[in-house]
């Protein structure tokens, strides 16, 4: 699409061990980064989250409640073409994906407040 995008991966709404508090930090750094970037969200479809993050006026390409693959990520990455990726999730399993973002060149951010993250980003905030 454009070589300015950041895809946003985070997880929001009114369901148990979901909550709104990522959706919030991460809306923090998106407000200072949108001058600059292009900033889309991929979350899972919770409506009340998903909701939240429209109500900013952000782009939310929503995926199935049980899609934890990479390969969603993957479709979305070759779609929009990031020159980065974040992370604000309560665990990381995107293996394949990684490899695929080392393998493009496309900058992976972690918030990792749980120490659960099994990936190598390239940079990560715990």
């Amino acid at each position: 699409m454009n070589n300015n995008c950041i895809l946003v991966r985070v997880d929001a709404g009114k369901v148990w061990g979901v909550s709104m508090g990522h959706a919030r930090r991460i809306l923090l750094l998106a407000e200072k980064l949108k001058v600059f970037y292009n900033i889309i969200f991929i979350m899972k479809d919770y409506s009340d989250g998903v909701s939240f993050i429209k109500d900013y006026h952000y782009p939310v390409e929503t995926i199935l409640v049980d899609d934890n693959s990479s390969e969603t990520i993957i479709k979305l990455c070759k779609k929009y073409k990031p020159i980065c990726t974040i992370f604000d999730l309560y665990s990381i399993n995107y293996k394949k994906l990684f490899a695929y973002t080392k393998k493009n060149h496309i900058l992976t951010i972690v918030f990792d407040i749980l120490n659960k993250c099994n990936v190598q980003p390239d940079i990560l905030f715990n």
